[in-house]
Order: structure tokens, then sequence, then C-alpha cells
């Protein structure tokens, strides 16, 4: 049994609720407890004390104890191109434009894409939902896909998403395909062959595939996601980094397929001279 200054450790906070009665937030109790607390950036920490939305309700305990943010780090001995077990052509930073390509026609034929290394290929791997943008994505694919370009997209979650996804898949057999099952060898084939790496995220604490990309020479992600400023705490600044692209801190820009849309095509018309800008930004722990 709890004692009662125990219960008060964990009960949830002083938010109303639509439930009656006393609830246990195991979370509160975890950070009321620590000796510190952590999360995966600078940028993340400063938004989860700045309101109930973005701390989910704890940002008054977090605010309470402090937290700090530590960049998220890759293992660069499993995501490293020189080394890379799941591809066939290993590369560096003076080898990387004509290894990509190759890399690129193996990824086309892996999906069962027309082979051709002049083709912009662009990739995602992601749950598909809301948070990670993937009802953005699904919906921009019909304006930008008629286009000179390919779509490999690597991920499950809401069916209505999956559904999306497949039908472009029929319409354009040629263009897009959905790998429904997270493959890894199939994940480092998308991060070395693509062009670009998308994340449409809505927010992002400070994912891993940005940093994938950039290790591996992709054209840097494209971002449409204010929160996505954990990348000015990788080392850089958005504003100054010529290799990032598409990237919005307007919190007024609406997320819409449009915009999306007019983002990829912009971006693929400049993708060929970033890939050695890119490449060995490391980021590991």
């Amino acid at each position: 049994m709890l004692s009662e200054d125990q219960v008060q450790v964990f009960a949830c906070c002083s938010y109303d609720k639509p439930a009656k009665g006393r609830k246990i937030n195991w979370m509160k109790g975890g950070i009321l407890e620590s000796d510190r607390v952590v999360t995966v950036s600078p940028y993340y920490a400063q938004e989860l004390v700045s309101g109930i939305d973005k701390g989910v309700e704890l940002d008054n305990i977090i605010r309470k104890t402090g937290i700090t943010g530590i960049v998220n780090g890759m293992d660069v001995q499993e995501w490293n191109p020189s080394i890379d077990k799941y591809i066939d052509v290993k590369y560096n930073a003076t080898t990387v434009m004509a290894a990509k390509c190759l890399l690129k026609e193996a990824l086309q034929a892996e999906v069962g894409l027309p082979v051709d290394a002049n083709i912009p290929l662009i990739g995602f791997i992601g749950r598909l939902e809301e948070q990670k943008g993937s009802d953005i994505l699904a919906a921009a694919i019909p304006k930008f896909i008629r286009e000179n370009v390919q779509i490999v997209v690597l991920g499950t979650g809401k069916k209505y998403i999956e559904k999306q996804l497949e039908q472009l898949e029929i319409i354009y057999p040629d263009k897009a395909r959905r790998v429904e099952k997270f493959n890894v060898p199939l994940a480092h084939m998308i991060i070395a062959g693509s062009d670009f790496m998308l994340l449409p995220s809505r927010f992002e604490p400070c994912g891993l595939i940005q940093l994938h990309a950039m290790q591996y020479g992709s054209a840097t992600p494209l971002l449409l996601t204010v929160a996505i400023i954990e990348l000015s705490d990788i080392a850089f600044t958005v504003d100054s980094i010529p290799a990032v692209f598409g990237v919005t801190r307007d919190p007024s820009v609406v997320f819409t397929s449009n915009f999306f849309a007019i983002l990829i095509y912009v971006l693929m018309q400049a993708y060929k001279p970033v890939k050695t800008t890119n490449l060995m930004l490391r980021h590991d722990f």
C-alpha cells in the first residue's frame, strides 16, 4: 500500500480532467523522484515547460524539478556508409556521388520501381499517423508524383493512411511504393539510396531519421515542423546551414499538402549538389 505522501507524488496533476476520482500518474512520480530529468534535445526541454499542451499537463511539475536537454545521438557503428552491412556499395565523402547512384538503382530494383539513377528518389520511414505528418504526405503525393520523381514509403500505422498510400501505388505503379512491414535492411537501403528523406512531422522532439540522412549524404530532410528547430541543436543553426531545405519555423504556416508539394518540387531542382555537403556530419553518442 502507498502512504498518503506517496499517493501525492503519483497523483495526477491539478488540471481539470473529464474523468472523476483519484488517478495515478507514474510519469509524474518518476520525475519527482528522479535525481535528474533529461530529454532528447535542449529545444524540446524548453517546449516541455512552455504550456499544458506541450508538457502534457506535467509542465508545472517539470518547471519545479528542472529538465536538461541532451541532443539525440545515433549508433555510428550501425549507421555508417563506409561499413554498413546492409548496402552493397560502401562509400565515404570522396566517393558518395558515384556510390549513391548505384545504391539508388539497387533500391529501385529492390522495391520494384523502374531503375533509373537520373530520377530523383524520395524516401519516408516512420509511423503512418498524424504526429509524423503522414496524412499530409499521403495527400501531397498526387500533387507532385506526375513530376519526374519516385517515392518509397516504409511504415505502418493508421488504416486510412495505409489505404491512401496503397491506392497511390496502384495508380502510379512506376512511381510509388509503400512497404508495409518494417524491415531493417530496407531502411538502410532507403537512407543510402534516396536523394531526399522526408520529415513532415507536426512535432518531432529530436528524431533520428535526419541524423541518418545527413550521415549518408542524402539531400537533407524536407522538414515542415516548427519543432524541428531541434536541428539547431545539432551543431549548426537552421538559418545558416545550406544543406537543410524546406524548413519552416513560422508557427502561422498552415500545414497543407499544397505547401508540402511545392517545397518538394523546388527541392528536386537542387538536389544533386547537396549530397557531399551533408555527408559525415556525425552525431553519435
